[in-house]
């Protein structure tokens, strides 16, 4: 069975309603997010890859550079068949891009994330992780770059675009 890296850095996905903080706050690490996400098992083997819990909109260059580094070496290990990136969508379009840029590996690397949280009805990152775990691990997606999927689309790095804050 394919063995795939999984970085979870933050975002709507990781998030939950928290009351007391008067709106939705990233609680969830990437074993929570895993729990949620029935049918893994079935794809691959998760290697997850706990980061710091950072907006996407916060992430700094030397911050995507040690993610890119982080990326690199789990992709380095042969067992490791493809990688995926859990983030906010805020700059989805920019983290692809960049990674498109800067990643040595051949290997599938794909990035992912929810529009809606945890605590929300149609909580879409179980579902969105389950896509981007079955791109991760197809053969005919290496050595082409950073793809992003979301609600069942696949985009290439360069070509993605968010074109709407809540959908």
């Amino acid at each position: 069975m394919s063995r795939i890296a999984v970085f979870f850095t933050g975002g709507t996905i990781s998030m939950t309603s928290e009351a007391s903080a008067g709106g939705n706050v990233p609680t969830l690490g990437g074993a929570a997010i895993l729990e949620r996400t029935p049918g893994l098992e079935g794809i691959a083997a998760i290697e997850a890859h706990d980061r710091p819990r950072t907006p996407a909109s916060h992430f700094t260059f030397p911050e995507l550079f040690d993610l890119a580094a982080a990326i690199d070496v789990a992709l380095a290990d042969p067992a490791v068949s493809g990688a995926v990136v859990v983030q906010g969508t805020d700059t989805i379009e920019e983290t692809s891009f960049f990674l498109d840029l800067v990643l040595d590996a051949t290997a599938p690397v794909v990035v992912t994330g929810a529009m809606r949280s945890a605590s929300q009805p149609g909580y879409d990152g179980p579902a969105n992780l389950r896509d981007a775990v079955r791109l991760a691990v197809t053969p005919s997606l290496r050595g082409e770059g950073v793809v992003v999927t979301l609600a069942g689309s696949i985009h290439a790095a360069d070509a993605v675009t968010k074109t709407h804050a809540t959908s």
